[in-house]
């Protein structure tokens, strides 16, 4: 008896056959050629990728120790965060991150990385920093100055993005329901 359904390799799906139709060549889900998948087995020297890590980080410190203050530069930071398995700073770093982050009421994911951003302080922005678009049949703008944007920056990729703070929403959304009758 011939099997009627298959699991794609790809999206792991399973797929049922329609015996009338026979066998799909193609994914239905995700659209994956089904037949002849191809995987690739490397093996990689446990005892070798420890070495070459090992030598990594202490070419790492040695830089850090040359340099002429005591406090590591970003470059050598982020260099060490790629290479070293999890150095304590790493941690302490992450830690820091996570205590951090709990203590927010919300978070955004970050475009670049999709890591969850830190709300690191507002940014107001006056009446002389912003023009507001006035539609040519409407009296004023959605957005008036002086506002507060929530300023985020990633603790990944230190990405930074700005968000209406909850008043200056609020006071777009009341401008918008007033210009509905208008």
């Amino acid at each position: 008896m011939e099997e009627n359904s298959k699991v794609c390799p790809w999206c792991d799906t399973e797929i049922v056959w329609d015996q009338e139709i026979g066998k799909e060549e193609h994914c239905p889900h995700c659209l994956n050629e089904l037949g002849n998948y191809r995987t690739m087995n490397v093996e990689i020297d446990q005892e070798e990728e420890e070495y070459e890590v090992k030598n990594k980080t202490k070419n790492i410190k040695q830089d850090e120790n040359k340099e002429n203050g005591s406090t590591p530069t970003l470059d050598s930071f982020i260099s060490q965060m790629e290479t070293e398995p999890k150095s304590e700073d790493l941690l302490q770093y992450e830690q820091g991150v996570y205590h951090y982050r709990r203590k927010q009421e919300e978070s955004f994911e970050c475009s670049n990385c999709h890591d969850f951003m830190l709300l690191v302080g507002d940014h107001e922005v006056k009446k002389d920093d912003f023009i507001p678009y006035i539609p040519v049949s409407q009296v004023q703008g959605v957005l008036q100055a002086p506002y507060k944007m929530n300023l985020y920056i990633c603790p990944s990729c230190f990405e930074m993005k700005a968000v209406l703070s909850e008043q200056a929403r609020i006071s777009m959304m009341n401008a918008l329901k007033n210009q509905q009758g208008i």
